[in-house]
């Protein structure tokens, strides 16, 4: 009989081993899979890595839209006009707006700018000549990869009494620079101005033709339209200043330049009325 008994609860402590490692081995278990859960849970994504594929597709660059620089004096700047809308700077702004063309201008002109304001950074100034303005020269232009640069220097150089041969050089270092970057240009030719010594007037024809000879193809010039016989200005076309145009003459620029892009097949102008 007390063996009957010490046998039975031999069996019954062996099963309630059992069942205390059971029960133990299941409370650890769950306890671990708590701690994992609650430690998962605690972690703190940094902004930087939650934010992290925001920037990995980069916004293309909208090259739909062409630039055009304009170097040049106080035409380009739209001096003697009456209102900002009629400088011929504008005006082709303003037209290509109304066409849909996605161009954008930038205007360096400054007043009173010979060539060599906008000559190259680099460029060493003779002694007595103007210092390069490096804001609005050459250098500059080519900052906005532009697909087109206008220069508009009409008359300072001759007014400066610089030779015809050193505004062709200046030119030329300027225009072999654009023509380095593939970058199509247009010189504008002389204009009329009402200079008190017929020698000076007369060499704005001179130099027109020597530009027009130098950069064929590459020259939009006006000045037979806008002078009288001895290359003052038309009192039509004239501010009153005896240099500057007033609304009518920049109109006639801004015109000589829709039909030279007519003429040369650039940007796709349609012959239409002006």
């Amino acid at each position: 009989m007390v063996q009957y008994l010490i046998n039975t609860m031999g069996i019954f402590y062996k099963k309630l081993g059992y069942i205390l490692l059971f029960v133990t081995t299941a409370v650890v278990s769950g306890c671990k899979k708590e701690k994992q859960e609650t430690v998962k849970e605690s972690i703190t994504i940094p902004k930087a890595v939650q934010n992290q594929n925001v920037d990995t597709v980069k916004t293309p660059v909208d090259t739909s839209t062409k630039v055009i620089v304009v170097l040049g004096s106080s035409t380009a700047a739209g001096f003697g006009t009456s209102k900002p809308d009629s400088s011929w700077v504008n005006r082709l702004q303003n037209r290509f707006l109304t066409d849909n063309k996605k161009f954008k201008v930038v205007n360096l002109a400054y007043g009173g700018f010979t060539t060599y304001q906008v000559m190259p950074t680099t460029f060493i100034t003779p002694s007595g000549k103007p210092q390069v303005i490096t804001d609005r020269n050459i250098t500059e232009a080519l900052r906005y990869h532009p697909s087109m640069i206008l220069i508009n220097l009409p008359t300072n150089d001759i007014a400066s009494n610089y030779s015809d041969e050193e505004i062709i050089n200046n030119f030329k270092t300027i225009t072999a620079i654009i023509d380095a970057q593939k970058i199509d240009y247009i010189l504008t030719g002389t204009q009329p101005r009402n200079f008190s010594g017929s020698d000076q007037r007369f060499r704005l024809k001179t130099l027109d033709d020597k530009l027009a000879s130098t950069f064929k193809g590459h020259v939009n010039s006006y000045l037979s339209q806008l002078s009288s016989p001895t290359y003052s200005i038309l009192d039509m076309y004239s501010a009153g200043d005896g240099i500057h145009l007033n609304d009518r003459g920049h109109r006639l620029i801004y015109e000589s330049f829709i039909k030279h892009f007519q003429q040369h097949n650039i940007f796709d102008f349609k012959i239409i009325k002006l």
